[in-house]
This record gives C-alpha cells, structure tokens and sequence, in this order.
C-alpha cells in the first residue's frame, strides 16, 4: 500500500484506498512549480466514490512553510460550503446536491523564497465522514524569476508641490506655472528645510545659495539662513537628462518690508502737511493759495516694487480737493489708500492770504550798508550847501568890501579893473541869485585881468 501511495505522491495524485473515496492534489501539469509572480493553482479532487455512497464531509490540515509559501483558499465555487479556521479546511455537503467526483475546491500557491528550491505541501488529518486516510504530500518546486525589464528613465523635471518646515509661510502658493516663492520665517529660525514632490521618479536635484544662506553639506535642501533676506535656486534635471526647471526661492528670516502695501513717505512739494506722516495714517491736509492750481505729491513706497498710483492732484478746484495715493502690494492685490485734501483758498486781491507755503528767507541788506548809500547823499548835500556858502562869502569878501574902499579918498595909483567892477559896500545884495549873478561877473573880470597881465 506503501509503494502506492509513493506513486501516487511522485505523479501528483494522491489516494488510500484503490476501493474507497480518496483524494488528490493536483496542478495544471504534472510537475508542480510555483513562481514568484504569478499565482499557482492548485485543485483539491475526489475521487473512488463507491456506488451508493454519499460523501457529506471532509476535513483535513494544510501543513507547509509559510515562510516559503503562500496559500490562500477563495470562496467555494463547486457548490459546496467551506469553513475555514486558520490551517483547517472543512468540506460540508450541499443539502440539495450530491458530491460527486471531481474538483470540491481550489487554492493558490505564491512562492515567497529568496531562491530556487523544493519543499512540501502536506494535507494532515484527513478525514471522509469517518474514514481517515493517511496524509496527502505534495512536492513543490519554487522558482525564483530574473526580472530583465529595465524601467524607463524618468522624462519631467517638473515638481508637483514642495514643502517647508518650522512653520514657514510660502507666498504664492504652488503652482505647476510659478517658479519662484517667498518664504518667511520668524527670526528666531536658523535653518528651513524645503521638500519637493516630482511629477516624475527619479529627479537629480541641484541646490544653489546665491545671497546669504549656505545649503548643509549632509542634506543639500536643508537651508543654513542669515538673518534678513536669503535667496536659493533649486535646479531639478530627469532621469533622461533633457528636461530641466529651475525654482527660486527668496527666503526672509524676520521682519521685511518687501510685499508691503505701505508708504515710507509722503509730501507735497513746496507745501508741509499739517500732520506729521506716519505710515499706517491714511488722511492728511493742506492748504495752498489761490494761484495754485496743480500740486506735485511725492509717495515713496517701503517696497521699492510696489504700484503707487496719485489721482486728483492735476486740477485743483477753489476750496477742498481730495487726492489719492493707492498703494498696491508687488506680491498680492492688497491695497493702502492714503488721502490728502487740499484747501484751495478764494481769491481775496485786498487781503493778505495766510498759506502754508513755505516761504524762503530773504537776506535783508547789511546796515551798514545802507549807511554807507545814506553818507553819500549826505555828503553830496553837503557839499552843495558849502560851495553856496563859499559862493555868498566870496561875494562880501571880493565886492563889498571892495566897493567900500572905493568910496575912500582917491589916491594917484591908478585902478585896476577888479577895483573899478567892485560895487558899493553900502549896496547889499537884495537875494542869493543876485549873489550868485554877481559871483560869476566877478569871476569874468577876474579872468580879463589876468589876461591883460
């Protein structure tokens, strides 16, 4: 019985008695091989049922390496309920149907081994309603598969999402189209980590600290930051070595001005602003003359690439002009709106208008300068006045008193002609133009004489 039985195990089918119900296991072929790609199936069959003989249960135990082996028992599919409890299998007769011979169940073998090699499947305990047969052993051969497919090289460089730690803020948000962030941190962190997601496996990445951080030698992508701004290029190339992007990532440790909607000035030119400028006050005055009709506003943003558009300033309407300053992030579409009214007074020809103009200081003019033109039209008065004087007291000294001494007791010397043109002392002029009259006759003769001589 012995010898037929090892037949029956070397030929794949297994039985205990050439007269009674038996079993057998059996594959697709005679020899038995399990893969490890794909599934083997094996059939579980019945065989010998005498005539007249209803089989209602079967029960037996799997034993194999499990390490090794793989099995695994799907729903029934031959009309019959199967239980199973761990490596346990009972078979129990459909009520309305005969269990005839041939296939009452299948399961599937998996090779697990790390090599080729033989091992065996064993069916213990089995049992035909009260009939025990002797164990059912299976040899089966596992084969381990080369696999020759070689993977296709990655084609994309491109990134489906990045991350940052130590709870950095990423402006804008990803992208597949934007290729470079801001990203900040408070100044209390000293390093970032940014970790990128590909479209495609595998990505050579290549990191790039252009202002202030320095990559760490161990993990390129974990960043070493300065205080205030860091700039770092991300270069991913694929697998294929023809697609190539680039990412740019400006990373500020700390406060910055850069995306702000804020101004960092504001004036008008010629003009002061009744307030004092504060950057997160929205409304300011000012008030210009009559003759003003336009004003230049000066608005210096803190972010140099921020938008700053001034309206209401070109044309200035007697009384209040409102002008706005709208001040537009360079990274978002938030907006400052800052306000300047400008009172233009009336036009008041007979008044003084008081204004906020600035008015320059005038240089007033040195005193002693002034002095010095004073002197001069005193002293030109002056002058005048004393050759009046010289003139008059010419006049008594030369013809009065020459005329008196006419009036002396003639003497044998003869007159001159000065003496004879002197008039009487006792005659005084009557005024100054007389005076003067007589002056320049005086001088006249004067001249005569001397020709004469």
């Amino acid at each position: 019985m012995k010898k037929i039985l090892l037949a029956v195990v070397l030929s794949f089918m297994f039985c205990i008695n050439v007269n009674a119900t038996s079993l057998e296991l059996k594959g697709e072929s005679s020899k038995i091989t399990v893969k490890d790609t794909t599934p083997t199936v094996i059939n579980l069959n019945i065989k010998d049922i005498a005539e007249g003989t209803d089989v209602n249960r079967i029960s037996f135990d799997f034993s194999y390496d499990k390490e090794k082996l793989a099995l695994d028992v799907p729903n029934d599919q031959y009309g019959h309920p199967i239980s199973i409890t761990g490596d346990s299998i009972l078979i129990v007769k459909n009520p309305v149907k005969e269990m005839i011979e041939g296939t009452i169940m299948s399961f599937n073998l998996t090779n697990l081994a790390e090599e080729d090699e033989k091992i065996e499947l064993t069916l213990k305990n089995v049992v035909i309603d009260d009939q025990t047969l002797e164990d059912i052993v299976l040899e089966v051969n596992l084969k381990k598969e080369v696999k020759t497919t070689q993977r296709a090289k990655s084609t994309s460089a491109a990134l489906t999402s990045f991350k940052v730690n130590n709870g950095a803020t990423v402006k804008p948000a990803f992208s597949k189209d934007v290729y470079e962030y801001k990203i900040y941190v408070k100044d209390t962190i000293r390093d970032l980590t940014i970790s990128p997601s590909y479209e495609q496996n595998p990505v050579v990445m290549d990191v790039e600290c252009t202002l202030g951080c320095n990559p760490d030698s161990s993990l390129p992508n974990k960043l070493k930051l300065i205080p205030g701004k860091n700039e770092a290029t991300f270069k991913f190339t694929s697998e294929d070595e023809k697609d190539e992007k680039t990412y740019k990532f400006i990373i500020y440790r700390g406060p910055t001005t850069d995306g702000s909607n804020l101004l960092a000035s504001l004036s008008v030119e010629e003009f002061t602003l009744k307030e004092d400028f504060d950057k997160n006050k929205l409304d300011y005055t000012v008030t210009v003359p009559y003759e003003t009709e336009k004003v230049n506003v000066v608005a210096n943003p803190e972010d140099g690439n921020a938008d700053v558009k001034i309206k209401g300033n070109d044309s200035l309407d007697v009384g209040d002009n409102v002008i706005t300053i709208t001040v537009t992030s360079a990274e978002t579409t938030e907006k400052k709106i800052y306000n300047i009214t400008v009172t233009r007074v009336e036009f008041k020809p007979d008044e003084e208008v008081t204004t906020d103009t600035v008015t320059p200081t005038l240089e007033q003019p040195a005193p002693t300068k002034i002095t010095k033109n004073n002197n001069i039209k005193l002293i030109i008065i002056i002058g005048l006045v004393s050759t009046l004087i010289i003139g008059i007291a010419a006049y008594f000294i030369f013809f009065y008193k020459g005329k008196k001494k006419d009036e002396m007791p003639k003497v044998s010397k003869p007159k001159n002609n000065l003496q004879s043109a002197i008039v009487d002392e006792d005659k005084e002029p009557t005024s100054v133009e007389e005076a003067l009259e007589d002056l320049m006759k005086t001088k006249e003769i004067t001249n005569k004489d001397n020709e004469l001589k």
